[in-house]
Order: structure tokens, then sequence, then C-alpha cells
């Protein structure tokens, strides 16, 4: 019974990751899935290669183990040229569209992207 829980929670993992990625390319981004089993980021994006996205739809949150992992995936692939932010996309119980979902990241990774996104980084 451990197997298929395990293999059905990956399905439904998966099966979100698809959802956001299909919800950016509408949004008209190119994202970019992670590598199983490699340390890297879930989802990136082709226009915003500083954005490292974690997906999670699990039903019990975990937002501070969750946004770790997204942070040290984003320090794990950054440069000096190339710093990155780690950004965790989870699921609204309730809402099927991911554009209702959340979005959850360090507050100093926040600030850093609002200073690039307006030009003072």
């Amino acid at each position: 019974m451990t197997n298929r829980s395990g293999a059905s929670a990956r399905r439904k993992g998966a099966t979100y990751d698809r959802e956001v990625r299909d919800w950016l390319e509408r949004a008209g981004f190119t994202p970019i899935k992670g590598s199983v089993g490699l340390p890297v980021a879930d989802v990136t994006i082709e226009e915003a290669p500083w954005l490292c996205i974690e997906v999670k739809n699990q039903a019990k949150l975990e937002l501070g183990s969750w946004v770790d992992q997204a942070t040290r995936q984003a320090a794990e692939s950054e440069t000096l040229m190339n710093p990155k932010v780690g950004a965790v996309f989870h699921k609204r119980r309730g809402y099927s569209v991911v554009g209702n979902h959340y979005v959850t990241m360090q507050t100093s990774q926040f600030l850093w992207m609002l200073r690039l996104l307006m030009g003072r980084g």
C-alpha cells in the first residue's frame, strides 16, 4: 500500500507541475521543466533565469521546509553573474486555476527580486 500512495503522490505532484508550466506558458512565458532526481528547481522560466520555482501539491503545508528547499536549490545553481531566487508555487485547496494559488518565498529574496524588476538591482 505504501508504494501505491507514494506513486499516487508523485503522479499528483507531476500533474500540478504540468499545470503550473501550462499556466506560465499561457501567460506568455517559456517554462522549463527541471530534471527528476537532480537538485534543481521543478520549473525555471527562460525569460527570468534568476527564478527557481519549486512546485508543491500537498495536503499538509510545510512552508518552512519548502522555502528552504527552493532557496537551497537556487543557491546551488547560483553564480556570481547569475544570482537566483527561490520561490514555491503551492496549490490552494478548493481552487483549480493556478492563478488563484499561492507563491511563497523569503522576504529578503522578494526584496532582491523587487529591486531587480525596478532596475535597482
